[in-house]
């Protein structure tokens, strides 16, 4: 019978994540995951990084093999490719997971984590805080994935969003009235003018607030 567990670990053994220049912490992640499951983790030196916020990061958060300027970040990476350099750590079992306990055979569907108070970005189902070792990341049922400074940047494009549809269903919502008010009209509709005017003015109001909140996000 072939077994696809020692297949995963074999091809994990042989892979290598390279982390440079950036300024979110999501590369971590993916870092983390690969070295826990005996790949090589290089990290481009933070120093003369452009933005050294996410090889910082992947310092902090992961047990790095090699730390280097970008010059010799690609000599270690022949090297590894020519079986020159070696791992220098040990992979974990493959029947663990992050801190150490059994995985499971086949994943649930809901995140081992606590749910918190916010939606995905990508998909607005419930988030769940899913913490491996010092490692914290947050999942849907879908999968996404953020890290916190992601999940922060992610969510502010979703609110973003939101209020240009907002901004946008105000907009015809004015066009509407406009219309409304400006057709013929009978004689009864006299107090449905005073509120077409009223919503007209209350719209043009809080096209202007939801303005000013956009520029400020």
């Amino acid at each position: 019978m072939f077994c696809f567990a020692a297949l995963r670990a074999n091809i994990a053994r042989k892979l290598s994540a390279v982390v440079l220049s950036g300024r979110r912490d999501d590369g971590a992640a993916g870092l983390y995951f690969i070295k826990a499951r005996g790949g090589v983790a290089i990290v481009q030196d933070p120093h003369e990084a452009l933005a050294p916020n996410m090889p910082r990061s992947a310092l902090e958060m992961v047990d790095i093999d090699f730390c280097l300027p970008v010059r010799q970040i690609a000599d270690v990476l022949v090297q590894l490719v020519n079986g020159k350099a070696a791992n220098i750590t040990e992979p974990r079992n493959e029947g663990t997971n992050m801190d150490g306990e059994q995985a499971p055979v086949h994943p649930t569907s809901e995140p081992a984590g606590d749910q918190i108070p916010v939606s995905c970005p990508d998909c607005n189902g419930p988030l769940y805080e899913v913490k491996h070792g010092e490692l914290a990341l947050f999942e849907c049922f879908l999968g996404h994935r953020f890290s916190p400074e992601n999940l922060s940047e992610q969510h502010a494009e979703a609110l973003e969003r939101a209020l240009w549809t907002a901004i946008r269903k105000l907009k015809e919502r004015m066009v509407l009235h406009e219309r409304l008010v400006d057709r013929r009209r009978s004689k009864g509709e006299e107090e449905l003018l005073k509120r077409l005017e009223e919503s007209l003015t209350t719209a043009k109001k809080d096209l202007e607030l939801l303005r000013e909140i956009l520029d400020r996000i």
